[in-house]
């Protein structure tokens, strides 16, 4: 086995800039072809190759067709396996419904990512609802794990299948892949480990959420490779769901290296953070006295996460906002209500009753907007074909703007938004953004205001002692640069027992 080495970097230390720097050095100094690097998402790998493209002779704007051929061996760990394999045929969600229907499984239902293109490391899905959806999930993790699916039933008791069903139900999808000459992303991270990755330098990013099926992949392909880095902060682990635990990053071969201090946070929060690992049960880990807060206040953008454990608490807080009429949209990229179609119909609305006219573009968004049936096939025909600067007189329904403009979705809201902070407000990137801990990985705001209360299943997972949800709660807890404030929202579930702060 070539030499190992682990860099540790709590929140805001500046990992991927220091890999980013790791890598420049292999490419200046060996070319591309030597890189390895394996990253948690499609995007950080695609940001990557941009980086390194001009040490490559090429610009930074390079389509990605030319620099996946550049940089072959920077991606996903299943990118990677995919490509060592020489890309299998990987099973769909229609291939699970139709193995799902010959089981005799009418309810089954699959709509997860079927395709390397959009896979991700770990791709959180719904909660399973029939037997074979079931067995799946169970299957699945218990490959991550590196446990029997049995087993998986008593980690996870609110599964609805017994073991005699489980067992039956994964041998007739073996046979069914087996038949079909199918593979699953399971499987290719198993076929992987079977091959050489020909680099001489191996990058492994956010190591911290490797499961034990994704460490034996990395394992394999090191022992053939001179100089392997795993970088991250065993205590970010947020997929513990999927395999990913702190104890598997932390008991990895070769010394550990402390990147640097905070820059997100200051000294106290720093305290504050170590202090959440261990009271939840962290607290006899050496590296959590190496790191301390270097924030001054300095370079501050103005955002502000709301941030909350589980999807349902979110949407709590999407709602508390709405009520007090701020504008704001969702961490997860889903967009929130300030979609530029709906806001736009709205201001072409009041823009007709403030100033009696607005654009032909407008008052088609306006159209397109309102509930059906309001208006006339041939009043929205007419609308269809308007040009130009449009006066209220124009419309045989403009003496009823104000009535048509409350129909509109979400009309109250958009009221709201602009009697509080103007039109503007409608147009701009909201500073607030609302989602899951989980969707803040990463990130950073000004401002974090954190929902104290933990939702049903994770409740109890943490009443349980579960340390999973320990790093959840810091990771939650160390995403701001200036303030964190904690609130309660009425939901499911039990308070997330945080330490008391200074």
């Amino acid at each position: 086995m070539g030499a190992s080495a682990n860099l540790y970097g709590p929140p805001g230390s500046g990992k991927t800039r220091k890999l980013i720097g790791i890598s420049e050095a292999v490419v200046r100094e060996h070319g591309p072809a030597a890189l390895g690097a394996v990253t948690f998402t499609r995007a950080a790998a695609h940001e990557l190759k941009q980086r390194l493209a001009p040490l490559a002779g090429l610009p930074s704007t390079e389509g990605y067709a030319t620099l996946e051929r550049t940089f072959p061996f920077v991606g996903t760990i299943h990118s990677l396996c995919y490509r060592l394999t020489g890309r299998p045929r990987i099973i769909s969600n229609a291939h699970k419904m139709e193995w799902a229907r010959s089981a005799g499984d009418e309810r089954a239902h699959f709509d997860g990512t079927d395709t390397l293109q959009r896979l991700d490391t770990f791709d959180l899905g719904d909660l399973p609802v029939s037997a074979a959806e079931w067995a799946l999930d169970l299957y699945s993790a218990s490959r991550q794990r590196g446990i029997p699916p049995e087993e998986m039933l008593r980690i996870r008791p609110q599964a609805e299948i017994n073991p005699q069903v489980l067992s039956k139900l994964i041998a007739s999808y073996e046979h069914y892949k087996h038949e079909m000459d199918l593979c699953d992303f399971d499987d290719l991270l198993e076929m992987g480990a079977r091959e050489r990755l020909p680099v001489k330098y191996l990058l492994v990013d956010e190591a911290q959420d490797n499961s034990r099926l994704l460490w034996n992949t990395v394992d394999a392909w090191r022992r053939m490779i001179d100089f392997t880095i795993c970088a991250g902060d065993p205590y970010q682990a947020l997929f513990k769901f999927s395999g990913g635990d702190p104890a598997l990053f932390r008991s990895q071969p070769g010394g550990w290296t402390l990147i640097g201090d905070s820059h997100r946070l200051d000294a106290y929060a720093a305290r504050y953070a170590q202090t959440i690992l261990k009271a939840g049960g962290f607290n006899d880990d050496p590296l959590l006295d190496q790191w301390t807060g270097l924030y001054e206040g300095e370079g501050h953008d103005g955002m502000h996460f709301w941030l909350a454990r589980t999807g349902k608490l979110v949407y709590q807080l999407a709602n508390m906002l709405e009520d007090q009429g701020e504008p704001y949209t969702f961490l997860s990229g889903r967009g929130g209500p300030l979609g530029a179609n709906s806001t736009q119909a709205w201001r072409a609305a009041q823009e007709l009753i403030d100033e009696g006219s607005t654009t032909a573009g407008n008052i088609k968004a306006l159209v397109l907007g309102l509930p059906k049936g309001l208006l006339t096939a041939a009043e929205v025909s007419r609308c269809a074909k308007l040009s130009g600067r449009v006066h209220t007189q124009d419309l045989s329904w403009g003496g009823h703007i104000e009535r048509l403009q409350r129909s509109l979705s979400r009309a109250d809201y958009y009221r709201r938004v602009s009697s509080k902070y103007g039109f503007g407000a409608l147009v701009m990137p909201p500073v607030n953004r609302v989602g899951t801990i989980h969707s803040a990985k990463g990130r950073e705001a000004d401002y974090v205001t954190l929902v104290r209360g933990w939702g049903s299943l994770p409740a109890q997972a943490m009443l349980a002692g579960d340390t999973g949800e320990t790093c959840v709660a810091y990771v939650g807890a160390s995403r701001h640069r200036m303030r964190l404030d904690m609130i309660d929202v009425q939901g499911e579930g039990v308070p997330y027992p945080f330490p008391a702060r200074d």
